[in-house]
């Protein structure tokens, strides 16, 4: 699947050193290279697709309730 240009800034702006690792640590047969490469090319299998998706809006509520 093609990743949308707005989700992958709004990604960018939340992305830290060592994302990608976790991310692979909580999503079985998600690899820290198909993060990576999902987030440089901006396509990936809906698997990968559903973990960067899901820890990102975790990260954005975390951070909403300190503001």
């Amino acid at each position: 699947m093609k990743i949308p240009e707005e989700l992958k800034k709004k990604w960018s702006e939340l992305r830290s050193h060592g994302d990608g690792v976790k991310i692979a640590e909580q999503n079985p047969g998600v690899t820290v290279y198909d993060i990576s490469r999902a987030i440089n090319t901006g396509e990936c299998s809906d698997l990968v697709f559903d973990a960067i998706a899901g820890f990102y809006k975790e990260k954005g509520e975390k951070v909403k309730e300190f503001l």
